[in-house]
């Protein structure tokens, strides 16, 4: 394992890896990490400051999430599609799975790091993956492929909040730098502001 201290731009904390990098493939991870950091950064005007482990392949991941779910009553950022990524709002890491994760799920992670604790489940990964596709919207190249329930539960909910409020206004909710009052919530997205138990046991009931 090899650790590197927090970058001088300070786009996150420090960054570990969980096997043997090669300097060519730990400068490429870096790279993206500080890539989508300064995305982050110039867009919400926020840092991540999360630590970024990084796994080399499917049973590496496997271990960093059972370690972190047994015993732990506290919802943290459940995975994302394949294991990809996760991050744990506990322990202030980001853990990414360099052998199937694209430059989005590196932002996409880091975007999680400055929506405040506080949200529901829900609401933060919907705005973590709307504000994601907003970011890298003039570089479609770079446009994550996901499932259509994503869209259905996460995206288009935020989606109808943004055309509700306005764009700067969601981006500093997300932020929490801005309030929505509860009854001013459009229909299509009041799920987002229900309680994770509640939220997750009306999806499963659909």
């Amino acid at each position: 394992m090899t650790s590197m201290p927090e970058s001088e731009a300070g786009y996150c904390g420090k960054v570990e890896f969980l096997y043997e990098a090669e300097g060519e493939e730990r400068q490429k991870i870096l790279k993206m990490l500080e890539v989508a950091g300064k995305m982050v950064s110039d867009y919400f005007g926020s840092k991540c400051k999360y630590d970024v482990l990084v796994c080399d392949g499917g049973w590496c991941m496997e271990l960093q999430v059972i370690s972190r779910e047994r015993g732990n009553s506290k919802k943290y950022r459940l995975r994302s599609p394949d294991y990809m990524a996760i991050t744990d709002y506990n322990l202030s890491e980001i853990i990414i799975r360099k052998d199937v994760a694209k430059f989005a799920q590196y932002l996409h992670e880091m975007i999680h790091c400055v929506i405040p604790k506080s949200y529901p489940h829900q609401l933060r990964e919907g705005l973590a993956w709307f504000f994601t596709l907003e970011i890298i919207r003039p570089y479609p190249y770079l446009r994550p492929s996901y499932p259509m329930w994503i869209a259905d539960i996460y995206i288009r909910p935020v989606r109808s909040l943004v055309e509700t409020f306005g764009l700067d206004f969601i981006k500093n909710f997300a932020t929490g730098n801005a309030e929505i009052e509860e009854s001013a919530v459009p229909e299509d997205a009041k799920d987002l502001f229900l309680p994770e138990a509640v939220f997750f046991r009306k999806k499963k009931s659909v």
